[in-house]
């Protein structure tokens, strides 16, 4: 069953549609940013991302431009330091993504979440997972997924493997301002092998 999801602005509804019926899911229109913190539009996100969660774990398919719409409110939960739901919401729809290019981007935007609630190194595995998934086809989405894998493991204090992905990067970085920035890092976490090493 082909589905349809349709963002009517600048309304506060999202309309789904599939074959067989529309259900209405209310969600504060999020193009002017920064009213989204209000408090009554926070509440009113929450609401309507509970309602999508529950109409995604129904569907069995969805398009890749719906899949996009959909996607985009996980990214307003984010903006708004709703991690845990939007986590939630990227869990429901991970078995929906029919492309790689989707795939590879719930895992991207799910490890900011995880690093926002503290699980560093969840939000470093999945961070890897979105690296191998760009592969050499996407190198700049690749190497941004490492970086982030990296300062992700660097806060889990997992400084060996942080190191042993700075490294790779360093090796196929062409640009002195990354290789510097690399370095750093490098630098920095040497830093603390030896201050732990110290009596």
């Amino acid at each position: 069953t082909e589905t349809q999801v349709a963002h009517s602005t600048p309304s506060t509804s999202f309309q789904v549609q599939t074959c067989n019926s529309t259900q209405m899911v209310t969600f504060p229109k999020t193009a002017k940013r920064t009213l989204i913190p209000q408090l009554m539009n926070h509440l009113q996100a929450v609401r309507g991302a509970h309602q999508l969660g529950e109409w995604l774990a129904g569907i069995q398919q969805i398009t890749p431009d719906s899949l996009d719409r959909v996607m985009q409110i996980m990214f307003d939960l984010q903006f708004i330091g709703e991690h845990r739901l939007a986590l939630e919401l990227f869990e429901v729809a991970a078995p929906l993504a029919q492309t790689e290019g989707h795939r590879r981007e719930l895992f991207f935007w799910s490890a900011q979440s995880f690093y926002e609630i503290g699980d560093f190194a969840l939000s470093a595995a999945y961070y890897l997972e979105s690296a191998r998934l760009a592969g050499k086809r996407n190198p700049f989405w690749e190497k941004s997924a490492l970086y982030q894998a990296a300062q992700a493991l660097e806060s889990a204090l997992f400084y060996d493997d942080a190191a042993r992905v700075y490294n790779r990067l360093l090796g196929s970085s062409p640009d002195p301002k990354m290789q510097a920035k690399l370095r750093y890092r490098l630098a920095q976490i040497e830093h603390i092998r030896k201050r732990d090493l110290s009596p």
